[in-house]
């Protein structure tokens, strides 16, 4: 699935996704160790969704919740300035092509 979303080998998405991991793994111990959350009570398969993973393996406690909510927006903020980069070039590839397309146009018109 990695292979198939422009992640792999693509410098704007890759960074991000190297990035986030470690960012929530120190979020989840800070969750853990300062506002008492649970560690995890059932042991879930390896292929279970993770925000929902998250709330069932944690009992459905309430600062999950909080946590779920928390990670989700600083994920966002992590990817929101690479894939804001990204749609830019490929905005310019995008008019480049078009451009060329209207070149194009215009020789085969005269």
């Amino acid at each position: 699935l990695l292979f198939g979303m422009p992640v792999i080998l693509n410098p704007y998405l890759f960074v991000p996704f190297l990035m986030t991991p470690p960012v929530n793994v120190f979020l989840g111990k800070v969750f853990i160790d300062f506002f008492g959350m649970n560690g995890f009570y059932i042991q879930l398969p390896w292929a279970f969704p993770g925000p929902l993973g998250l709330l069932i393996g944690t009992n459905f406690q309430s600062i999950s919740f909080v946590f779920l909510s928390l990670m989700l927006v600083v994920d966002i903020l992590i990817y929101l300035p690479f894939c804001r980069a990204y749609d830019r070039q490929l905005l310019v590839k995008e008019d480049i092509a078009s451009s060329n397309d209207i070149i194009l146009e215009e020789d085969t018109s005269e």
